[in-house]
């Protein structure tokens, strides 16, 4: 075995400098595994009766091929096998692919082998039509409404809650009357809000003011807002946030039920609030 030691690189070391060069210590490090590993197979010979340079080249850094265009030599086309793995293996050390294309592609005689490093990952015609293609805007049913007039809320009674301001609802999906939307086309929609209750005298730990949106007239969703206090106190339900599969003509609504033992009323003002949208596909 010979004298000379070589650290191992850490893996942040670069191979390559800011110049394009390789860096001494990667440098070192193949020289001195290339000596190492030469001679018969299961024996730690040594490589320099072959390539008696090996030694003098670890010795004087001066020597050194300067560039990795310099260090790679005209590669023939029927060494391909050996490029592909010197490819995969710069690769695999941090090289990017059009780092290896710029020093190779230029040194193969094989025009096929230069046409396999610049195949392009998508066809030719699907990237424009990527970058390119029109983003649909103004289709998808969207509503914001708020301020629901005040409506009694009798204990263990599910209440619709109805009559919107409505701000927003370019598709007249929903109407602010009835509380309820109707989806005109086939998809999914984002449904989410909060309903403001005034004030009611909570007998017990643990009773709860809901929230859920209703499909068709069933629920398909809940917030439970818990009671903390046998107190009396105003509470929020929600906020809620459901996604719904909507078919053409379903329906979708909020519907409020408290359990305090006592009635209340709901809170009318902003504070109050719908909103629904479409998911884009």
């Amino acid at each position: 075995m010979s004298a000379q030691t070589t650290n191992i690189p850490l893996p942040i070391a670069p191979l390559a400098g800011p110049d394009g060069r390789i860096s001494e210590i990667w440098w070192r490090f193949f020289l001195e595994l290339f000596n190492r590993t030469g001679g018969t197979s299961g024996n730690e010979g040594t490589v320099e009766a072959i390539y008696p340079d090996v030694p003098a080249l670890a010795l004087d850094p001066s020597s050194l091929p300067q560039t990795f265009q310099d260090l790679i030599a005209p590669i023939p086309a029927s060494d391909a096998p050996a490029f592909n793995d010197i490819t995969a293996m710069l690769q695999a050390m941090g090289i990017g692919q059009a780092l290896v294309e710029e020093l190779y592609a230029p040194r193969l005689a094989d025009p096929s082998l230069i046409e396999m490093l610049h195949t392009p990952i998508i066809p030719d015609a699907a990237l424009p039509e990527m970058i390119f293609s029109p983003i649909t805007t103004g289709s998808y049913a969207k509503v914001i409404a708020d301020s629901p007039t005040s409506q009694t809320l009798l204990n263990l009674t599910s209440t619709d809650i109805t009559n919107w301001t409505k701000r927003l609802d370019p598709g007249g999906n929903f109407n602010a009357v009835t509380g309820v939307f109707t989806a005109s086309v086939a998809d999914q929609y984002l449904i989410c809000g909060n309903i403001d209750i005034n004030s009611v005298a909570w007998t017990a730990v643990g009773q709860q003011a809901n929230i859920s949106v209703f499909k068709n007239g069933s629920s398909v969703g809940t917030c439970r807002t818990i009671c903390q206090n046998a107190t009396t106190m105003s509470i929020n339900t929600g906020p809620i946030a459901q996604i719904v599969d909507l078919a053409v003509g379903d329906t979708m609504k909020f519907v409020v039920l408290q359990n305090s033992g006592n009635s209340t009323t709901t809170v009318s003002s902003i504070s109050s609030r719908i909103m629904i949208a479409q998911l884009p596909r």
